[in-house]
């Protein structure tokens, strides 16, 4: 309490103060540890399915798998597809079903290639050889502003 004699503003940034590092105490409590553990996801399959144009579809066949130990609600995913550290493709989904703890899906979805990246994937498409890949996929989550990236390498072979 501030007594009479001192001066009000005295009092006021004491109040602040002690009010600001309750706040941030307080917010600390609802930030998720490091510890967490983060989904991981798979390219287990790309299928060209169309060409219109300068743009080609494909069909990307994903594995999203949820090690933590809480359910996972993703409300939309992008993916961009890298192959030979080119972006081939980029995609996006809707809403998925809550995925349960240590539980995994399979995850089909739509993906397009501009006319440079659906160049490079066919040039990987006359070759039986595994071509290596990065794989980026924002995971959008209810009632959270920033997204989850989930990110792989690996290999995959190009099918006709």
């Amino acid at each position: 309490m501030c007594p009479w004699g001192r001066v009000a503003a005295d009092c006021m940034v004491r109040a602040g103060v002690g009010l600001l590092t309750t706040l941030i105490l307080s917010g600390c409590a609802w930030w998720p540890s490091a510890s967490t553990a983060r989904p991981q996801a798979e390219l287990l399959d790309i299928r060209q399915l169309d060409r219109n144009g300068g743009e080609t579809r494909y069909r990307l066949t994903l594995r999203l798998t949820n090690p933590g130990e809480k359910s996972l609600r993703i409300s939309g995913i992008s993916c961009h597809l890298h192959i030979d550290g080119v972006l081939a493709v980029q995609g996006f989904a809707g809403a998925l079903a809550p995925l349960p703890p240590q539980g995994s899906t399979r995850l089909i979805m739509e993906a397009r290639a501009n006319l440079l990246g659906g160049l490079k994937l066919m040039t990987g498409l006359s070759g039986p050889a595994p071509r290596p890949y990065r794989l980026d996929l924002q995971l959008r989550r209810p009632w959270t502003l920033r997204p989850l990236a989930v990110s792989t390498n690996g290999e995959i072979l190009l099918d006709d």
